[in-house]
């Protein structure tokens, strides 16, 4: 298809999932009282991703330039969030588990990580910004990552910041 999603609200309650396929960006209406609501949300665009949400587990890709931004009123999982050349952006009003985020695709120091809680924990499973992207983490809990040998964060440059340990 052809075109962008503008999306004012997608009210799929807190069982079923959500999916957006766009061949350009994805966006929402710039107020913060309306949101997307979903158990998962899957989406694909061939440009940026922007989205106020209240989901249980994101599963986004952006396939050309364009950033993912997402603000997230409540604990998300960020199964797989994944840019080929765009930052990533993510706000959260509780825990934040960062499953796979990847902006590596490409690393040129302009595509970065920045994951935030208002609320709760920032939980590392596997972050890679690249040799040249920066991540910067601030919680307003811990920053913990899962104790397994797998666990990676790559990246130029890391900025944590937490409230409670960092682990």
């Amino acid at each position: 298809t052809t075109g962008d999603i503008a999306v004012v609200t997608i009210t799929a309650g807190s069982a079923n999932d959500v999916t957006l396929t766009a061949a350009g960006a994805i966006t929402e209406d710039g107020l913060a009282g309306t949101v997307l609501t979903a158990d998962e949300l899957a989406a694909r665009a061939g440009g940026a991703i922007t989205l106020d949400t209240t989901i249980a587990t994101a599963d986004l890709a952006s396939t050309a330039a364009g950033a993912i931004d997402i603000d997230e009123t409540d604990a998300i999982d960020l199964a797989r969030v994944v840019t080929s050349d765009g930052g990533i952006t993510v706000d959260a009003g509780g825990t934040l588990t960062a499953t796979v985020v990847d902006s590596s695709a490409t690393d040129d120091d302009t595509n970065d990580v920045t994951l935030t809680t208002t609320a709760g924990d920032i939980a590392v499973v596997t972050i890679t910004a690249g040799s040249a992207n920066d991540v910067t983490l601030t919680a307003a809990g811990a920053i913990t990552e899962d104790g397994l040998a797998g666990t990676v964060l790559t990246a130029d440059q890391l900025t944590a910041t937490a409230g409670g340990a960092i682990t």
